[in-house]
């Protein structure tokens, strides 16, 4: 998906927020690219439980809870947790 122009944004900002709020942003950043990030993921309630209660020896257990196979558990310990810079504040 190619990155949205300018254009674009302040169409976006102007539906969403207002044409003034638009309008204002557009005569401070005119010229310059703007971007805007993305949120992160939302929580994950099956991962959050997985942290909590796994102890080593209880993959099947877990797994049969949460609806999962064993190793879509494993891929879950596995996954590393991507730092933001959500995570520095």
């Amino acid at each position: 998906m190619p990155a949205p122009t300018q254009n674009e944004i302040i169409r976006f900002i102007a539906e969403h927020v207002g044409e003034d709020t638009a309008i204002a942003v557009w005569k401070e950043f005119e010229g310059t690219q703007l971007y805007i990030p993305r949120f992160p993921r939302r929580f994950d309630p099956k991962q959050d439980y997985i942290l909590q209660h796994f102890n080593g020896s209880n993959h099947r257990d877990i797994a049969k809870k949460l609806d999962i196979t064993v190793r879509q558990l494993q891929k879950r310990l596995n996954k590393p947790s991507k730092p933001t810079q959500f995570s520095l504040f």
